[in-house]
């Protein structure tokens, strides 16, 4: 049966294609007599178009960048900052120059003093005062309080015009500043209208701003920088001033604090405690090593003489100095006592000085004595000295 069937397809002639081209025969068949035969036609392979599966360059040209600019927004790129040190030998060697050198970059780091007026600077100081304005070479920093986004601080005056010094000479500071003061909801005050005379352009430029960010470089840097600022004479406006300040001392600071000086006490109803306040606040702090506690204003009225009733009902007068010494310390008890428990009543008592304007009624008065004004200031002071160390020493 299977041979018959081979050879039906033998007899059987190949149908002649047009699309078919003859092949030579390649391979022979063997049938079941034996006989060989060679195949007449093969099909060919199937041409098709060859697949790339990786972009050639023609078609890349086909999509240049060009067609895409429009659609790309450029994005700078954030320059990361090297956190690795620097190599030993681009750090500056600032701590290897002479002191000397060092000293004036700090001079020059640090906030330039205020610029005294010449009425300021003629202004009458206590007699002891040995560091008096008109003396160029001590650098004086006056401060006046400032509210600032509802923070109470402080800033530094850079000069004193001619109404600031009439003002501070003559306790009328808050008269004078209440045409200008702020809006109260933390916003600056207005800035003064200019001056014809131009002398605004001139003491507003002042290319030393009041930053004292050098003495947070490092301790070695605080402990040469600091004392060449805080051991200077800082005078403050008032005594709300003198609070702020002393509120944000820290104690390594309070003690290089060697000079303070009040050019205003607050004597209104509203504001007659804030000198306590301000004085309990340096005793607080450790402000104890100051040298000098200059209450350059007067502390309050004082007549050349006071009544009062005992228990007796017997009238009895107080003397204007001892009216002082009791003003005195009820305003600087606390600090008193302190600076008295380190370094004695004595001493304590002679570091607050009072401004002459106080004795004016005890000079002018009978009580004083024969002499000249010169002699009856010495023994007024005398006397207010006498009584404000019995106070302090525990005496009532």
């Amino acid at each position: 049966m299977f041979s018959s069937i081979m050879a039906a397809s033998r007899r059987i002639a190949p149908i002649p294609c047009s699309f078919v081209k003859p092949a030579a025969p390649s391979m022979a068949t063997t049938d079941s007599s034996g006989a060989s035969n060679q195949s007449s036609a093969r099909y060919p392979k199937r041409k098709r178009a060859e697949v790339q599966y990786y972009p050639s360059s023609d078609d890349s040209d086909a999509f240049s960048d060009s067609d895409f600019e429009s659609d790309i927004i450029p994005v700078p790129r954030k320059r990361m900052r090297s956190t690795k040190p620097l190599p030993p030998n681009k750090i500056f060697p600032f701590l290897s120059l002479p002191p000397e050198l060092r000293n004036k970059i700090y001079a020059l780091c640090l906030p330039s003093p205020t610029k005294l007026t010449p009425e300021l600077s003629t202004f009458e100081r206590h007699p002891s005062d040995d560091n008096s304005p008109s003396t160029p070479d001590v650098p004086r920093y006056y401060f006046r309080a400032k509210q600032r986004s509802y923070r109470r601080s402080i800033e530094l005056l850079p000069t004193l015009s001619e109404v600031e010094a009439e003002s501070l000479s003559h306790d009328l500071y808050y008269r004078r500043r209440r045409a200008r003061r702020g809006t109260g909801r933390g916003r600056p005050a207005p800035p003064p209208p200019p001056s014809d005379n131009g002398s605004d352009d001139a003491t507003a430029t002042d290319p030393r701003t009041p930053v004292l960010n050098i003495l947070a470089v490092c301790k070695s840097i605080y402990a040469e920088a600091a004392p060449l600022f805080y051991t200077s004479h800082l005078l403050f406006i008032d005594t709300d001033a003198l609070f702020a300040f002393a509120s944000r001392l820290s104690p390594r600071t309070a003690k290089l604090i060697r000079h303070i000086e009040v050019c205003s006490w607050s004597s209104s109803r509203s504001r007659k405690n804030r000198g306590y306040a301000a004085m309990a606040m340096l005793a607080a702090k450790g402000v104890t090593e100051l040298d000098s506690l200059d209450l350059n204003c007067s502390l309050g009225y004082f007549r050349s003489y006071g009544s009062m009733w005992g228990r007796g009902r017997e009238r009895r007068e107080q003397l204007l100095p001892k009216r002082v010494a009791r003003k005195v310390f009820r305003e600087c008890g606390d600090w008193l006592e302190v600076v008295g428990s380190l370094r004695g009543v004595g001493e304590a008592v002679d570091v607050v000085r009072v401004g002459e304007e106080n004795f004016e009624g005890w000079v002018l008065s009978a009580q004083a004595g024969e002499g000249s004004e010169e002699e009856k200031m010495v023994r007024g002071r005398g006397m207010y000295r006498r009584d404000l160390v019995r106070l302090v020493g525990g005496g009532r």
